[in-house]
């Protein structure tokens, strides 16, 4: 197998993970909208924006993290938006 075609399966295999990754984080993000967002008067509001801002915090992610100079710094940054949103979500399953 010639280099360059090592260095393109290795390139697609990083940004499939940033992709998956990102889409996880971005799942909890919008589970977590729910918890702190404030319910509407048809109590469906808060459930509406996270539908309508996942696709945007997922998008917003990827892009930072296919983007970043220091892919450790974005991964741990990544990490860290991931674990401050799982908080409200497993505090709302204990309260």
């Amino acid at each position: 197998m010639s280099r360059a075609k090592r260095e393109s399966r290795r390139r697609w295999r990083r940004e499939l993970g940033v992709v998956l990754a990102t889409f996880v984080v971005a799942l909890i993000v919008s589970a977590s909208m729910t918890t702190w967002l404030p319910p509407g008067a048809a109590e469906l509001d808060h459930v509406i924006f996270a539908v309508v801002g996942f696709p945007l915090v997922w998008g917003a992610l990827a892009m930072a993290l296919i983007g970043a100079r220091r892919r450790r710094r974005a991964w741990g940054v990544l990490a860290l938006v991931g674990v401050g949103a799982l908080v409200p979500v497993v505090g709302s399953f204990f309260a």
